[in-house]
């Protein structure tokens, strides 16, 4: 696959990463919440207002640069933000090519999946919903 950009997902969470990730370039990422992977049980959790203090740290930095879109799921938002990743991989590459490199990805790693998609640049580097 061409894959233009690549990250491992760590403690500035996906929407830490996702921001990096449009510096020096002249798109917006849009993360589509109910898409994520999770884990059994996050959800509910994050539900309750069970996530860490450094999802918040690592949602105020990129306040500035994110349009929470309406519907967006709070819960999801946080747990975009949650440092407490996987340290799992975020690329970037043509649809075309994602969809046929997640199948194969699905053979050992079936939670893989397309979480947004890359637009060109908006009034924010990230939208969220």
């Amino acid at each position: 696959a061409q894959v233009h950009a690549c990250t491992d997902v760590t403690g500035f969470g996906l929407l830490g990463h996702s921001y990096e990730m449009t510096v020096g370039s002249d798109v917006t990422i849009r993360l589509h919440g109910g898409a994520l992977p999770l884990l059994p049980q996050t959800r509910e959790l994050a539900e309750l207002g069970i996530i860490p203090g450094g999802a918040y740290r690592n949602r105020d930095y990129v306040k500035p640069q994110l349009t929470v879109l309406p519907g967006a799921q709070r819960a999801l938002l946080d747990l975009a933000a949650d440092p407490q990743t996987s340290g799992g991989l975020l690329a970037a590459l043509p649809l075309r090519e994602a969809e046929a490199l997640l199948e194969r990805l699905h053979a050992f790693a079936p939670w893989s999946a397309i979480v947004g998609e890359v637009l060109p640049r908006r009034s924010t580097a990230l939208e969220f919903d």
